[in-house]
């Protein structure tokens, strides 16, 4: 296969137990490679050239130690069933290495997943990279490969950095780490929500996105970590408006990195339909935004008020 550069992504079977010196040599198309668990050997050079390569997913839960010019970067991620067992020659040259199984690489709405499955349950994806060009993105909580729902849980370090399109940005539940200058450089953004199940939130996660003027934090008081002085930045601090749970808002002021803010409120975001139209609110406040609506009246009159719930 040397100098084949249309192959983009390669599938080994579980009937192949060996390749070859200089096998894919030069194929500079190749960006996804899946290594089957029969493999005993992997010859010099077999992937020598293919600096293309992003993923690399290993089924062997025994490997064999390989030369150091088996690749010609390790930059790509390493997808493997047990890291420890991956601590050998040419394999420990990979600077990230994951547990699991590599399914697929699929984009949705503009956003790359790495799905990954993990024993025989757990199925989780990572938001790695994102070309979204929408003013709103809505983070997904689930993407599907085939039949099979895979539980966003991460969103990469830089995946979003330097969009120069999203104004605002939704994070569901179930995502528990956003990376290092995930968002940083967003110019435009200015509204955030971040998720209650949100454990770890990476330095410079959004750095320079001066533009930011509120945050919806739904991670409750229980459950809340320090951040990083430099996660927002520092011209924000006065002047963003943080939305925080019921109850919560004495714990933020006195936690690392949030006790930085200034302008705190308290209550979760909600939205209620009453008569066809749509409002969106704070639990706790006592006011509430009409944003959208279903009526074809031709003679519409907008109630003052509205009682929800």
């Amino acid at each position: 296969f040397s100098g084949r550069t249309s192959v983009v992504k390669l599938r080994i079977p579980e009937t192949v137990t060996s390749i070859g010196e200089s096998a894919f040599q030069n194929c500079s198309g190749l960006k996804i490679v899946e290594l089957p668990g029969s493999l005993s050997s992997i010859g010099e050079k077999a992937f020598d050239g293919c600096k293309g390569i992003t993923h690399i997913s290993s089924k062997n839960d025994s490997p064999i130690a390989i030369n150091n010019n088996v690749f010609s970067s390790y930059g790509a991620t390493l997808f493997v069933p047990h890291k420890d067992k991956y601590k050998i020659g040419g394999w420990d040259n990979f600077l990230t290495v994951v547990e699991g199984y590599l399914v697929d690489v699929p984009t949705y709405d503009g956003m790359t997943f790495d799905c990954v499955q993990k024993g025989d349950s757990v199925s989780v994806a990572t938001l790695t990279k994102s070309s979204a060009t929408g003013s709103v993105v809505n983070v997904p909580s689930t993407v599907k490969v085939g039949d099979v729902s895979f539980q966003v849980t991460t969103i990469s370090a830089n995946a979003f950095s330097g969009n120069s399109s999203v104004e605002e940005l939704t994070i569901p539940d179930g995502i528990r780490t956003i990376g290092v200058s995930a968002f940083q450089n967003c110019s435009k953004l200015k509204k955030v929500w971040l998720p209650s199940t949100l454990d770890s939130l990476g330095s410079l996660a959004f750095d320079k996105c001066t533009g930011i003027k509120e945050i919806y934090v739904n991670v409750p008081a229980a459950k809340l970590f320090a951040i990083n002085d430099n996660v927002f930045p520092t011209s924000i601090w006065p002047t963003a408006d943080v939305y925080v749970p019921e109850g919560a808002m004495a714990t933020y002021k006195n936690k690392d990195g949030w006790k930085r803010f200034e302008k705190y409120s308290e209550g979760k975001r909600e939205q209620a339909t009453v008569d066809d139209m749509t409002y969106e609110y704070l639990t706790v406040a006592k006011t509430a935004t009409l944003i959208s609506t279903t009526t074809e009246q031709a003679d519409l009159s907008i109630i003052g008020k509205a009682k929800i719930g």
